[in-house]
Parts: structure tokens; sequence; C-alpha cells
């Protein structure tokens, strides 16, 4: 479909082919409309994923222009970005962190045993990494590591293939990850043979790690026998007859296990061959990348259901309407996808309860932030991305958490911003959510009060309906507002609009 199927006009909305696009903004601008570049926020929606892309649009032509974000680069090498991900995942164990982590190193000894070709391990670990990426409830997570068999264990196996093949680097891991729970004796006939088995190592690596920690095997030897007797009552059953025997030889190494303990984990998964090169990847890679991880975080709990998507996409409009460079709009795009990343490791029960917080509930909340910080960093490296997205929850005061800062730039101002306008609008376990102009009026306060940043809240009170949009992803029920340019001084004086859908009071 091209970019001119169905956009018509600036402002109108068409349905093709069970997709909405819309065209919904018009940046600040100094020349005439005729003269203008508009740039366009497409928003699919479907039943199952809302991606947002984003191209240059000429109001004379009523043609795209075309994208920059093709010549947009981010250096990042794709086992960090593995291993970052990892990381996000295991944090859905709450305390027992790097099950990922573990497996992959398992599953690297045992091929490299195997005599398997460097290739063939690349994807062997990098699958193992990312096996248990569609596990978001740590709900889930605890009834996986405590049965050997759990019967609801291929519904994140469907989601983790799911969203590895919407990311082009990581899709040929989506059907090892797929059949990473199905047992040897019953994997599909017309499998390919080298995924079957990939799959099934990695499956086993997976239910050693399980038993490794309800045994106790670093701490109580004789838990090695008791774990290689439950893997052989599985041999040519659940697992491959050669992978069981190959386990129980390397499992008389004091050594491998040693490997896979807290203090070891990272320096062991240093020393596994791979490479290590860093890979150039284009704004459009990258953003594949973060709408996986977006992805996986929304899950987390079904009142943040596309939370995160929401947020990249009305924090790049919010960007764009402040007149930041389109590159740096791209940026805060991703930045607003991945700033929710450190929440994974917020048990369900408190993302979940439906009264006020106690301390220690509220201290668990505030980490997630910096859970962010270290996961981005380590990502993205010096990139300021890590540092937009880990601090949407100070505020201009130096009361926010959990890092105290005064001093914010504009793009972290401007997630914070998305951030509490687009959980507004949503409905929380504690709350139904608010209205476009109940919404409003909570921004105004905030920005009277100086907590947020005034000037950022008149850009979405002058539009409101298409920030509304990007928030929720719905359709409003009345026609998009027209492309002229409006203001809202009536937010310097204290006022918020209460007309029918909360719509600025147009100044003369």
């Amino acid at each position: 479909m091209t970019f001119d199927q169905g956009l018509g006009a600036p402002g109108n909305i068409t349905r093709i082919s069970g997709f909405f696009h819309a065209s919904v903004w018009e940046p600040p601008r100094k020349g005439g409309v005729e003269e203008a570049n508009f740039q366009v926020h497409i928003l699919l929606i479907d039943k199952h994923f809302i991606y947002q892309s984003y191209c240059a649009y000429s109001f004379a032509g009523n043609r795209p222009a075309v994208s920059e974000e093709a010549s947009m680069r981010y250096l990042i090498s794709l086992d960090d970005a593995v291993r970052a991900l990892a990381s996000a995942v295991d944090l859905v164990g709450t305390d027992e962190v790097h099950h990922g982590k573990r497996v992959a190193l398992m599953a690297s000894t045992l091929a490299e045993r195997l005599g398997w070709p460097l290739p063939r391990r690349i994807v062997a670990h990098r699958a193992a990494m990312l096996h248990d990426c569609g596990v978001s409830r740590s709900t889930e997570h605890h009834e996986l590591i405590a049965q050997m068999e759990w019967p609801g264990a291929e519904a994140h196996c469907v989601r983790g293939a799911d969203y590895l093949s919407g990311v082009p680097a990581f899709r040929e891991l989506a059907p090892i990850v797929r059949w990473h729970h199905q047992r040897w004796c019953e994997m599909p006939s017309g499998l390919d043979k080298t995924i079957a088995e990939t799959a099934n190592l990695i499956f086993m690596a997976d239910r050693m790690d399980a038993l490794r920690a309800q045994y106790q095997v670093t701490h109580h030897p004789a838990g090695i026998n008791r774990l290689m007797t439950a893997l052989n009552a599985e041999r040519g059953r659940l697992f491959h007859p050669d992978f069981v025997d190959l386990a129980e030889d390397v499992s008389r190494s004091e050594a491998f296990w040693f490997s896979l303990e807290p203090d070891a984990i990272e320096f062991s998964l240093d020393i596994v061959p791979l490479p290590h090169d860093r890979h150039a990847l284009n704004w459009h890679e990258m953003h594949a990348l973060s709408v996986l991880f977006a992805r996986i975080i929304d899950a987390k709990s079904e009142f943040t259901a596309d939370h995160s998507l929401h947020v990249g996409a009305l924090s790049r409009l919010l960007a764009a309407l402040m007149g930041l460079p389109r590159q740096r709009c791209g940026d805060v795009e991703l930045a607003g996808l991945l700033h929710d990343l450190g929440k994974l490791r917020v048990p369900d029960e408190v993302l979940d309860k439906q009264g006020s917080l106690d301390l220690r509930e509220k201290r668990v909340m505030a980490r997630h932030s910096f859970e962010t910080h270290v996961l981005l960093r380590r990502l993205f490296g010096d990139h300021p991305l890590a540092d937009w997205a880990a601090w949407h929850h100070e505020n201009l005061l130096g009361t926010g958490y959990p890092f105290r800062r005064k001093e914010l730039p504009i793009e972290a101002r401007i997630i914070a911003i998305a951030d509490i306008f687009q959980a507004l609008l949503q409905d929380r376990p504690y709350r139904r959510g608010k209205r476009p102009d109940e919404a409003m009026a909570i921004l105004a306060d905030l920005a009277a009060k100086k907590r947020i940043d005034g000037t950022i809240v008149q850009i979405v009170a002058a539009h409101l309906d298409v920030c509304v949009q990007a928030a929720t992803g719905k359709s409003p029920r009345r026609r998009w507002p027209s492309f002229e340019r409006r203001t809202a001084p009536f937010l310097l004086a204290g006022e918020i609009p209460q007309s029918k859908g909360a719509r600025p009071r147009r100044q003369p």
C-alpha cells in the first residue's frame, strides 16, 4: 500500500483493509500552508497490534517525500541487544534473575560439545537468551520454573515467536522459540531438523536451570544426581537421548555449575566465542527492535496494554510540534517506547493492586526507572536516549524519582508529559480512565505547580484531539480538527475548557 492510498486531504480518516490511516497533525511552521511540509503520522490499528510509521507529507503535491529515517544510524552490537533484552525479560523473575542467561550459557556449552558449527551455535545462543521473551507476568514465570511440564507453557512460546518475527534481525529465532517447550517425541514431522534440535536443546537447558534452582545444585552436590535422574526419566520423550547423555557428561564438572552463579554468569557469557561486531541499524530497524521491547513491557498487565506504544507515538508527535529536528523526534519516539523497560521487574500483584501502594510497594515501583536506565545504557552506551527514557518520573522541582533531578532536557520533559497523559486516559486497576478534559485539567494543574513543562502542556491543549488519538489509538467521535494553527493562552490564565470533547476555545 502506498502512502497516498486512502489518505486524501490532511485531517481525513479512511478505513482500508481493516486498518485506519490518519494524517493527524501540523508542526510549527514559518511559511504558508502551500509551502509547508507536514509530518504525517500513519497509525495502523488492528485487534492485535499498533504500529507507528512516519513520512514527510507535501501539502501542495499531496504525495510523500522521501523519508530520512532510513539514513539515521544506531551503532549497536546485536548480541548486546540480545543480552539487554534477556536482562529485561529476566527481570520478570523478580528475585530469581539471570534465567535466560544461564539457559544460553548451558545451551552454548552443549552445542559446542555437540560439534555444531559457529553460525548454528550463534543462533542457538541468541534463541536461548530470548526463549522466554513471551513471558511478561511473574505468575507465569513462577509456573514455568516450578514444573517440568506446565500445561500453559505453549502460550508464551507462541507470543515470543510472534514478537521475534516482527524484528528482521531476530526473525530466524522465531520458530526455535515457538517450539522450545515441545516434547521431542511429538515434534511436528515437517519441522526443519535443525530448528527441532535447537529448540529441544534449549528446552532441556531450560529445564536443567529450573531443576538446578529446585535442587540447589551448586550448594548440594547430591542435587546433581537428582537433576540427572529427572532428565533421564524423560529421555526420548521430552528430550533428545543424545542431549541427555551429553548433559550427564557435562554435569560432572563443578566449573560448569559455578559458571552459572550470579557472580560469574556475566564473565562466563563474555568468554563465549561469539562475534561482537557492532552493526549500524537504521531508524526503522531500531524502531522494530524497540517495538519488540515495548510489546513485552505492555503485556505485563492488562491495564497497561499498548501503553509504551502510545507513549512512543505521543512523544514523537509532541517533539515535532515543539519543532525538534526529525532525527531527535525519532530518538524521542524510541525513548518513549522503552521508558518502562524496568517495569518488568515489578511483581504482578503490585502493578495490578486496586488500592494504594504501601511504602515497600512504592519503593519497588520507584526502582523501575533505575532498571530502565541500566538496561538502556547497556544497549545505547552514551546516547542520551537512555536518560530521556529513565527520567520520565522526574519533575522540574527535583522531587520526582528515582534520580531527584531538577534539570531535565526537553526530550525528557516531553516523555514525562506523554506518559502522564496516556496513563490518565487509560483504565487502571484503581480507577477508570479520565476524559480528555479531565486529563487536561490535571496536566494544567501540574504545570501551574511548576512540576512539568507548561509550554508542552499548551501544545497538548492546542492539539488535544490528535494527542488523544496518539495516546489511545482510538478514532474521535467527531470530525478531525482542521490543520489551522491554534494556541491555548487560556492555560496561562489557569482556565480549562469544559466544552464537549474538551476542544480548546478558538481565539479571535
